[in-house]
């Protein structure tokens, strides 16, 4: 563990408190969540001063919508104690934080669409900003226009459909909520901010309603959830978590293309958002696909591009989630560990006797993020996201190695600058 769990909260501070004018990103924004629930009400047992330093914006994730537009933060200890601290320790670091809210669109929408409860969100919004002095909000509803079965096939590229402002989904209820928010927002300032942020994590499916003008002239960040792409019943056929490229690979199901942060990222800027606006999201988790029958030579799922007989369980289906952290004490080994050059992403493949114990686990490692990082810089995109800030802490490793997700993010966005060698 660190020291004292940094319960001592003015040493965190006296340390903090040195990289206040640090922004080691450059022009890229790196922003992180913290979920509530990995921390209590005076520690966060995974955040030294220098996890602080190569972040420029933290959200703090994340109240839920109530029905009648109050908003519930007890679930995920979002409660005053543990904003307040939260907010105290990102100020000593110098770094702006925004209260989260997330939902998913059965929850979310119904307060939303109509104007009686929707005002009184927005006003629970704005109170918790300015009670618990956080810098902005970030909007999380999953997905923004319609249940994803509405779309058919999830492979459209929106380009090649100009009709799509009237064969996809409009939500005219969240546009006018974030008009709505964003004028409530710029009545007010906040301790790190003149003008309080607004930003939002987006799925793929909904880049259609981001690319109005309406709509992403209101935002500071855009930020694109690529990661968590698919599981059996998307392409009924083993695929990564965040793939950088498919390589041409179509899922058999539909003969589409299979999805990939390129095929995401170009349909968000053909829909019409801006590159600036516009960030991609980094998972530090991995996601587990095991067992399943009828693949040849395993039995079981091992790799990706496998078809079977018998679907494997995935966590879309309620199968366990696990941190980076958790795959590293629990799953990895050497012999496991491969490495695709198409999808530039690395893989477990872990064969054993029988089929219920074999598993494909894809994830994210240094080789990875380095490719996903160079991808933002090329594309001139806004920054990136990072799912979830303790995913990847292992306190039982010597202090060096302790975070190394976090260090290859820092590695990659200071790559090729001068100075960039932290060990110099």
């Amino acid at each position: 563990m660190l020291l004292g769990c940094l319960c001592c909260f003015s040493c965190q501070s006296e340390k903090a408190a040195a990289s206040h004018d640090t922004n080691v990103s450059g022009t890229l924004w790196v922003t992180g969540y913290l979920p509530g629930y990995r921390h209590t009400d005076s520690c966060i047992p995974f955040m030294t001063a220098d996890d602080y330093e190569f972040l420029t914006h933290i959200i703090h994730h994340a109240g839920i919508p109530n029905a009648d537009g109050s908003i519930d933060n007890d679930q995920n200890n979002m409660r005053p104690p543990a904003r307040k601290m939260a907010v105290a320790s990102a100020h000593a670091a110098g770094k702006p934080i925004l209260y989260g809210v997330v939902g998913a669109y059965p929850v979310f929408n119904p307060v939303i669409a109509n104007p009686e409860t929707r005002r009184v969100f927005i006003h629970h919004l704005i109170s918790t900003m300015i009670e618990s002095g956080y810098d902005g909000i970030d909007l999380d509803m999953e997905p923004v226009c319609a249940p994803f079965g509405s779309f058919g096939y999830k492979g459209v590229d929106l380009s090649r459909h100009p009709e799509y402002k009237t064969e996809f989904p409009i939500n005219h209820g969240y546009i006018s909520l974030v008009k709505e928010l964003r004028q409530e927002l710029d009545r007010h300032s906040t301790p790190m901010q003149k003008r309080p942020l607004l930003t939002a994590a987006i799925t793929w499916r909904d880049c259609h309603i981001f690319g109005r003008k309406e709509v992403h002239s209101h935002f500071d960040q855009i930020n694109l959830m690529s990661y968590d792409m698919c599981g059996p019943q998307d392409g009924e056929v083993t695929w990564f978590d965040s793939p950088l490229a498919n390589g041409g690979f179509t899922f058999p199901k539909y003969k589409k293309p299979a999805y990939s942060i390129e095929m995401f990222v170009y349909d968000c800027l053909r829909a019409g958002i801006p590159a600036k606006k516009l960030g991609i999201g980094i998972s530090l988790d991995a996601l587990a696909w095991k067992g399943g029958d009828g693949v040849s030579i395993t039995s079981g799922v091992t790799k990706p591009r496998q078809s079977w007989t018998v679907a494997p369980i995935h966590p879309h289906d309620g199968a366990p989630r696990y941190t980076y952290a958790e795959m590293m004490e629990n799953f990895f080994t050497p012999q496991f560990y491969h490495w695709d050059e198409i999808a530039k992403s690395p893989y477990l493949s872990i064969d054993l006797p029988g089929s219920s114990g074999d598993m494909f686990i894809s994830y994210n490692d240094e080789s990875s993020i380095k490719a996903k990082i160079e991808f933002v810089k090329n594309q001139k995109l806004g920054g990136c996201i990072i799912w979830e800030l303790s995913a990847d802490y292992r306190p039982d490793q010597p202090a060096e190695k302790q975070r190394p997700l976090r260090e290859s993010i820092e590695e990659a966005l200071t790559a090729g600058k001068e100075g960039s060698n932290k060990n110099e």
